[in-house]
């Protein structure tokens, strides 16, 4: 393959990656949550750990928000150990366990290419 069409499938590839974690997030924070509580830092922590991508907080937060808002999640403010501000601590709600498992099953084409 010549250095132009290399290229080509480079920028492919990253454009594709890019459009799938915005679509992959909702589903990370779910798995993420399936067994914790978390705060935001510990849940892109949790991503990243899972698959290596560093996400924005910004891109974080309006999934936080989404997840939150169609009653999957749900948060409670408690203070910070050393500073004692507010953290929002994050858990998943039965609606979310539901949607997560959906979710699972939906994938499951996923690990059947692997074999």
């Amino acid at each position: 393959m010549d250095e132009a069409s290399q290229e080509l499938v480079d920028e492919q590839v990253y454009n594709w990656v890019e459009m799938h974690k915005k679509s992959a997030l909702s589903f990370l924070v779910l798995l993420c949550l399936e067994k914790n509580t978390l705060w935001s830092k510990e849940i892109e922590e949790c991503i990243h750990h899972r698959t290596g991508w560093n996400i924005t907080e910004r891109g974080l937060y309006r999934v936080l928000h989404r997840l939150q808002k169609q009653g999957s999640i749900e948060f409670m403010a408690t203070p910070a150990v050393r500073t004692g501000a507010e953290r929002k601590m994050y858990t998943i709600t039965a609606e979310g366990s539901a949607l997560l498992e959906a979710m699972k099953q939906s994938l499951r084409y996923i690990c059947e290419l692997r074999q």
